[in-house]
């Protein structure tokens, strides 16, 4: 999860840049709600991209899941039926 959540935010980090325009528009609408207080804006953003990062973790760890049960549902057609041993069931 670590792994996947760094490696998300080392994607997202790449595009984010100082002249970008979407960071450029939300810090314009970050400044006033933290009285002008660059640092916390940043603040604000960067923990914004970390939760984000590790949403997209989940979201892998749910699709391999998916995958491997996808997977091991033929298993259950080809397995076969289950018999009951012939002298019934052990009682105590």
């Amino acid at each position: 999860m670590a792994r996947g959540s760094q490696q998300h935010e080392a994607y997202m980090v790449r595009n984010l840049t100082q002249t970008s325009p979407g960071l450029v528009a939300q810090m314009a609408r970050l400044k006033p709600l933290f009285h002008g207080n660059v640092q916390a804006a940043y603040g604000y953003i960067y923990n914004e991209l970390q939760r984000q990062s590790a949403m997209l973790a989940y979201l892998d760890i749910i699709a391999v899941i998916a995958v491997m049960c996808a997977l091991a549902a033929p298993l259950v057609f080809l397995l076969g039926k289950m018999q009951p041993p012939k002298d019934g069931p052990a009682m105590h």
